[in-house]
């Protein structure tokens, strides 16, 4: 589980070229991919208005609390 930063006070370094929609949590969900166990749960928690997905990835289920929403993603099979 992971609270992504806004970018107000961090950057991203590319060291690979990434799809131009990439953001910060695609590139994560990317990084992680090669790691998780098949049907593990990632969850994401980032600004309400943000979308998230990625092509390996189906989200579950999510909950919003003011302006902070927490998505939760399992690995495709």
């Amino acid at each position: 589980m992971t609270d992504l930063p806004y970018g107000q006070r961090t950057s991203w370094r590319e060291t690979t070229p990434q799809p131009a929609a990439a953001g910060p949590a695609w590139r994560l969900l990317e990084a992680l991919r090669g790691v998780l166990a098949p049907e593990s749960v990632v969850a994401l928690t980032t600004p309400k208005q943000d979308r998230v997905a990625h092509e390996d990835y189906e989200r579950v289920e999510q909950f919003q609390i003011g302006k902070r929403r927490t998505l939760f993603f399992r690995v495709r099979a």
